[in-house]
């Protein structure tokens, strides 16, 4: 057979196996692609100092640049109580909020982590959105402090230097703040106000 010959009956093969080859490719993109868009909140435990992998004095950068499934957006530090004009970096999936990431003024240093997502776990199962109620059954007899800069109400893990924040207004204060420049009480009313973050710092 003249080689122009055997070219031509090789080539249809070699296009048909190019076009299958071509339709398994996309296929498993399409797959990789729907894999990426899971988020696991198991892998961000919320513990002393950390969020999963993500550690406090560590970048941003060194511990985000993995993250291809989250939207990420800055937000003013001032936000979740830090003055001084910097900025926070918020992270959501599918639209919500899941944890955001505060570096020292002008570097990358994560000095706070903010668990926002109530599917976020930390020791014996606590976890943002919990009730005041359901708090003091792991911290019995935790103060509730009053943030004067912030005017919200929290409620302090010392042991893990956790803050839970309770967006609180005047007529739904948990704590009952009657003397000037007082600004801890025991829980007094609206103990299922729950709270929407923890601040680990």
């Amino acid at each position: 057979m003249k080689p122009q010959e055997l070219f031509k009956t090789i080539s249809p093969v070699l296009l048909l196996l190019a076009f299958l080859n071509s339709c398994n490719y996309t296929s498993k993109s399409v797959q990789t692609v729907k894999m990426d868009r899971e988020f696991h909140f198991e892998d961000y435990e919320i513990s002393k100092g950390r969020l999963g992998k993500i550690k406090l004095g560590t970048t941003i950068q060194s511990n985000t640049s993995g993250i291809h499934q989250m939207d990420v957006k800055q937000v003013p530090g001032y936000t979740f109580g830090y003055d001084g004009g910097g900025m926070a970096y918020l992270y959501s999936f599918k639209g919500e909020p899941v944890f955001a990431l505060l570096p020292a003024f002008e570097t990358d240093s994560i000095i706070a982590i903010v668990a926002i997502h109530e599917k976020l776990k930390g020791p014996k199962g606590i976890h943002p959105k919990m009730s005041v109620k359901q708090l003091q059954k792991h911290y019995p007899g935790s103060a509730i402090l009053f943030n004067l800069m912030m005017e919200w109400e929290e409620m302090i893990d010392a042991k893990n230097n956790f803050s839970f924040v309770f967006m609180t207004e005047n007529a739904d204060r948990i704590g009952n703040y009657t003397l000037p420049g007082k600004t801890a009480s025991v829980p007094l009313r609206n103990l299922d106000c729950k709270s929407e973050w923890i601040t680990i710092d």
